[in-house]
């Protein structure tokens, strides 16, 4: 939240907030960790966590055997 905060807004990290409620798990929290760096806006963040899906990063993408 406090990252959320500093890079986004008050507002942002209150919404993420609302959404992190009903998150369980590490893993689910590594991934938000990730989205709050790897987003340009807020907007962008609130909608991949919400989805629950990871922002795909530019740039090729590994691939899975």
């Amino acid at each position: 939240m406090r990252l959320a905060e500093r890079k986004f807004g008050r507002e942002t990290a209150k919404e993420l907030g609302v959404l992190l409620e009903t998150v369980s798990g590490s893993g689910r929290l590594a991934e938000i960790a990730d989205l709050i760096i790897d987003c340009a806006s807020g907007e962008e963040l609130l909608v991949h966590a919400a989805r629950g899906g990871r922002r795909r990063r530019p740039g090729p993408q590994p691939t899975e055997p």
